[in-house]
């Protein structure tokens, strides 16, 4: 169904805004 395809693609995105996220803190932190 479409459901399933749209919580696999919202799955995928929310990972990789949790990894962009910590990428940032890494960045953050090695400015500071």
């Amino acid at each position: 169904t479409n459901l399933v395809k749209y919580q696999r693609s919202y799955q995928a995105s929310a990972k990789l805004i949790n990894t962009a996220t910590e990428m940032m803190d890494i960045v953050i932190g090695l400015i500071r």
